[in-house]
């Protein structure tokens, strides 16, 4: 009976085997669950790791590496377990389970491989199938010694079997072979898929990449091209460089097409995981060339326009040099011409030039666009340290100025690049006869409208000499019209002013003829003294050798430097009157006298004067029965008091002060000390005030 607890004790061993192999298969099932999770992941690390930076490459690159290792490391340890369990279970006797379970592997891979489903899309795709692929045959290669150890014991079964169950085991070894076989050259079947598949995939990779490198390339070169060049011959070449770039894109176009066309094939049998990635670079391949080639086209359509815009600068510009040619010849013929002295001429000639300038300065916008298409810009650094200095120039000086420096800065402020186009208007001594001349800035008379002032027609040019005034230009020819078209405005307003001066003086001619001495002096006092000035004090700074009398010349000048409105004719009128001899001198006590019939020229106060009312002011101030008793002995001499001991008394320092002793003590301080009623409220609360005799 000992063969029974034997037997017990294999059935039991049997059992175990196949619940650790029915478990077993559980764990295999769930492991295959985890697939598609461990492919997702691997394919996200990989996309991570070609945008991440240079310095998480190798962290993520290791990361993926580690999980692929155990994925493999676990696929390949739950193989050789299944092996095992099934070997065990074959050694243990069960034959008959040992088939069954080696059947029921090969009829799930035979199912699987004879699907024959899609194997083609992008490179990582098709690598992930290689490798699952490889991982199979591995498995299948480690099943082949459980395959010869079956058929082996098969055989030794059959052998010692009956002749029933001899049939029974040739027919299971017959069915486990020839699934065996099937599996085999399904497998080398898909083998040879997945190298084609490969190869296609390596081919779509290469060339996809290549593309958008190159269309990465032409992007940055559409894009940071520049502007557009401002020379014609430059831009020609820029032309001709364009025109080599898009016959490159024509034979780019062509690897496009059959990157697409490839792309295309493979999508139409792709595997699910690699399809989405092939329509996004299909799709990122036509997006992009569409965008590169719409940016190649516009800067060409840009270049030939603006090619074709230089060359109609180019007719414009010798039009335009020809065209001031003649207007400055015209305007040096006609400074040689001598003025008319009709009035109506000359208004006509006046509308006439008006009407020429406002022709001329219609071709401003002509001009500005041939010379600042060809101006050299000045780099931002200068513009600003030249704005800085001018606004440290432009600061105003602490000192105050004088008057006449005012007026000289009024009047002196150009607008236009004419060193006389405001002072010019005043009369030298050259132009003596062209009459008054329009001062900006200068105060109206009352009673007497100001003289209108030219009106400024035409472009605003810097003044000469300035820094910045003077643009540069990368052409003669445009410097050479920018001379020209400048000139032909210096000339246009210098005749401008001749003829405003010519009329100005022909219209003084005729208020000349007509002159009132009544009106003149009128309006003459009423400026004097809206001005608030003495007639006396100006007539005294002209009369330099104090005799009464002032030559002709600095007797009109010395008028017009008051800023009163009249002309150098009518002040020649106005000293004709009083220059009866013919001498040039002018009486200037009769000039006041005919001003101001009711005129008598005052003494001049003298220092003893002043002194004396100052003594008599301060003694009057003392309010006592007694006064306190001074005596006037001599010019400058004075007794004070009881003592009436003599002293001296002078203005010294604006300050009229009394000689004691050695020194010189304040005539109200003196007075404090030696007059009694004074001395009893010289308390700190109560001062006389101080007496300060200013002198003019």
């Amino acid at each position: 009976m000992s063969w029974q607890p034997r037997r017990l004790a294999l059935a039991t061993t049997q059992s175990a085997f196949k619940a650790r192999l029915a478990k077993h298969r559980e764990f295999q099932r769930a492991l295959s669950g985890k697939q598609a999770t461990y492919d997702a992941t691997m394919k996200a690390g990989k996309a991570l790791k070609e945008r991440a930076p240079k310095t998480d490459e190798v962290p993520l690159k290791q990361m993926l590496a580690d999980l692929k290792n155990k994925w493999t490391t676990v696929c390949t340890k739950s193989v050789d377990r299944q092996r095992k369990l099934e070997e065990a279970l074959l050694f243990s006797g069960q034959f008959k389970d040992a088939v069954q379970a080696l059947l029921e592997w090969l009829q799930k891979v035979e199912k699987v491989l004879g699907e024959e489903g899609p194997v083609h899309g992008d490179l990582d795709t098709v690598i992930s199938l290689v490798e699952q692929h490889k991982t199979f045959e591995e498995d299948l290669h480690s099943r082949s010694a459980q395959m010869e150890s079956v058929q082996r014991t098969g055989r030794d079964l059959e052998a010692k079997a009956t002749a029933a169950d001899a049939a029974t085991i040739r027919a299971q070894l017959s069915e486990l072979s020839g699934l065996w076989d099937k599996v085999t050259m399904l497998s080398n079947r898909k083998t040879d898929r997945l190298e084609d598949a490969l190869k296609e995939a390596e081919q779509l990779h290469k060339s996809v990449h290549m593309l958008l490198e190159w269309l990465s390339d032409a992007e940055m070169k559409l894009r940071f091209a520049g502007p557009l060049p401002e020379d014609e011959q430059e831009t020609r070449n820029h032309l001709a460089e364009h025109e080599k770039f898009m016959r490159e894109m024509a034979d780019k176009a062509r690897e496009k097409d059959a990157t697409i066309e490839l792309a295309q094939r493979i999508l139409a049998k792709a595997h699910p995981d690699g399809a989405t990635v092939i329509k996004h670079w299909i799709t990122i391949i036509q997006s992009r060339w569409e965008e590169v080639f719409t940016w190649g086209s516009q800067r060409e359509q840009r270049l030939t326009e603006h090619l074709r815009s230089l060359r109609d600068l180019e007719g414009l510009l010798e039009e335009l040099l020809a065209w001031l040619a003649g207007l400055e010849g015209n305007l040096i013929a006609l400074e040689t011409e001598p003025l008319p002295d009709d009035l109506k001429t000359l208004e006509g000639l006046i509308t006439d030039h008006r009407e020429f300038m406002e022709n001329t300065s219609k071709r401003q916008v002509e001009v500005d666009s041939v010379c600042k298409s060809r101006q050299v810009k000045q780099p931002p650094t200068t513009q600003a340290t030249q704005s800085s200095k001018d606004r440290k120039l432009s600061k105003p000086k602490t000192s105050t100025p004088s008057k006449d420096q005012q007026d000289k800065d009024r009047g002196s402020s150009p607008e236009h690049d004419i060193p006389t186009r405001k002072s010019s208007m005043k009369p030298s001594s050259s132009e003596v006869s062209l009459g008054p001349s329009s001062r900006k800035g200068s105060r109206v008379s009352p009673g007497r409208e100001k003289a209108p002032e030219l009106p400024h027609i035409g472009p605003r040019f810097a003044a000469r000499g300035s820094k910045g005034a003077e643009p540069q230009f990368r052409n003669p020819r445009v410097k050479l019209l920018w001379d020209r078209w400048r000139n032909v405005w210096m000339l246009a307003w210098e005749r401008q002013r001749r003829l405003q001066e010519k009329y100005n003086y022909l219209l003084e001619l005729e208020k000349v003829k007509n002159f009132s001495w009544d009106d003149w002096r009128k309006r003459f006092l009423k400026f004097m003294n809206h001005k608030k000035s003495r007639l006396t004090d100006l007539f005294r700074k002209m009369d330099k050798n104090n005799d009464g009398l002032i030559p002709r010349e600095d007797f009109i000048d010395g008028i017009m430097r008051t800023k009163f409105d009249t002309s150098r004719l009518e002040m020649n009128a106005v000293a004709d009157l009083f220059d009866r001899n013919g001498e040039g001198l002018i009486d200037w006590q009769e000039f006041i006298a005919a001003l101001r019939p009711d005129w008598e020229e005052k003494k001049v106060p003298v220092e003893a004067d002043k002194i004396h009312d100052e003594v008599k002011r301060l003694v009057m101030l003392c309010t006592c029965r007694q006064k306190f008793r001074v005596f006037q002995v001599g010019e400058g001499k004075y007794r004070f008091g009881d003592s009436q001991k003599l002293r001296l008394v002078r203005i010294l320092r604006s300050t009229v002060m009394v000689r004691v002793g050695g020194g010189w003590v304040a005539l109200d301080e003196f007075l404090v000390k030696n007059d009694p009623c004074r001395g009893e409220y010289s308390s700190p609360y109560f001062h006389y005030p101080a007496v300060l005799l200013v002198l003019e």
